[in-house]
């Protein structure tokens, strides 16, 4: 498969699950493109990112992803990552009625539902104010 249509195909509508995948809302990243992952019965399971994904998307804590399990055995590897939900993803299969309740409350709790969902947020950075009232009443005292 070309880069250009696993792109296309990631970026795509919004994704179904099959009968075999399951919901997963990622706990945090243990190097070597493993990820813990919480499922929908709270069992934490390690999942891999797959290699064709691994320069196209960025897998954070508190990100929804499907996985899919894996056939071998013989790893602490439960599945492979099929899709990454975005904010967009998440609300059109919540209308849908196809994510998982267990999920729901983490989702609303850490998600402020403002328009700038797709956008990134750089939390180092500190917003501008408009300072001027606060300035008026003080003095440098160098009078």
């Amino acid at each position: 498969m070309s880069r250009k249509k696993v792109t296309q195909d990631f970026f795509s509508a919004c994704p179904e699950p099959t009968a075999n995948q399951i919901f997963a809302r990622v706990v945090g990243p243990r190097g070597q493109n493993l990820h813990e992952v919480e499922l929908t019965d709270g069992k934490q399971v390690l999942v891999s990112l797959p290699s064709k994904y691994r320069n196209l998307v960025y897998v954070k804590r508190g990100h929804f992803v499907i996985v899919e399990p894996c056939e071998h055995t013989d790893t602490k590897i439960f599945a492979d990552i099929v899709q990454v939900l975005f904010p967009n993803h998440v609300k059109d299969l919540t209308t849908r009625g196809l994510f998982p309740p267990e999920f729901t409350d983490k989702k609303e709790e850490s998600s402020d539902d403002s328009d700038d969902d797709l956008l990134f947020h750089n939390p180092n950075h500190t917003v501008a104010t408009d300072s001027s009232d606060d300035s008026e009443g003080e003095s440098d005292g160098e009078d």
